[in-house]
């Protein structure tokens, strides 16, 4: 009975997410573009630099995970999934957002570009209450009587840096009210730990910046793969971010470079 009850929770609510899960990632949404960031973020590269992450996927459909892992190889072994509305706290609970390296919003397709926005707007605004519930119970410095939610997330909020949240918008229009979200308070923004930090992204709109890039300058598509490429076997390169030393602080690019 109890295999039986485990199984059957499984078809319906997805993969058992391991306890104390974090250093991992986090994707909201599964589709092509999901399976892409996956292939990156499982090179061997990364992984030898970064050690072994696992990858938790949050989506409202059931995914047959067999076949996946069966077709996908090394790359789609151990990416967990969740099924249910990555809108909601429980499923971003589940999936211990609070304790990951990155969370990736990605655009719904399947209810049309004039609503994935706004799909993806219900996303951030949960993650948003998340880290607000953690940052006023971490100053009210008491946990008492709060919810299992809200005591993970101070335990986490007293020794982790802010997430970083990377979101898909399909319409550049959007970028600024995806981006209102972090200003302020309303996302622990402005706190000295914890909250969240938004990057929104448009996928047309890099898209079409890389083609007009292109077409004026033969070669720079070989570039731009090799800048977004994590993969030494395609000549990949990684982008890092480092302390400046202070005789640079204050320098442009050019007086850095003649110095």
């Amino acid at each position: 009975n109890v295999i039986v009850g485990q199984s059957v929770r499984e078809f319906f609510e997805g993969d058992r997410i391991p306890d104390h899960l974090e250093g991992h990632y986090v994707i909201c949404h599964w589709n092509e573009r999901a399976h892409g960031v996956i292939r990156q973020l499982r090179s061997q590269e990364l992984q030898t630099r970064d050690g072994f992450r696992h990858v938790v996927v949050i989506d409202p459909e059931r995914v047959n995970t067999r076949a996946l892992r069966a077709a996908g190889g090394d790359t789609m072994q151990d990416v967990l999934f969740i099924t249910g509305d990555p809108g909601e706290i429980p499923n971003l609970e589940r999936a211990a957002v609070h304790q990951a390296q990155g969370v990736v919003v990605l655009a719904d397709d399947r209810i049309g570009e004039e609503h994935a926005d706004g799909k993806t707007l219900l996303i951030l605004k949960a993650l948003g209450r998340m880290a607000l519930d953690a940052i006023r119970s971490k100053d009210s410095q008491s946990i008492r009587g709060a919810n299992r939610l809200t005591e993970r997330l101070l335990r986490v909020q007293r020794t982790k840096a802010p997430i970083h949240v990377v979101t898909e918008a399909v319409w550049k229009e959007h970028r600024d009210q995806f981006s209102k979200l972090t200003q302020g308070a309303a996302w622990g923004a402005d706190h000295a730990e914890g909250g969240l930090v938004l990057e929104t992204l448009t996928v047309k709109d890099v898209e079409a910046r890389i083609f007009s890039q292109v077409a004026r300058c033969s070669g720079l598509s070989q570039l731009y793969f090799e800048l977004t490429s994590f993969s030494a076997d395609e000549n990949g390169n990684e982008v890092y971010r480092a302390p400046a030393p202070s005789w640079l602080v204050g320098k442009t690019f050019g007086e850095a470079a003649l110095t």
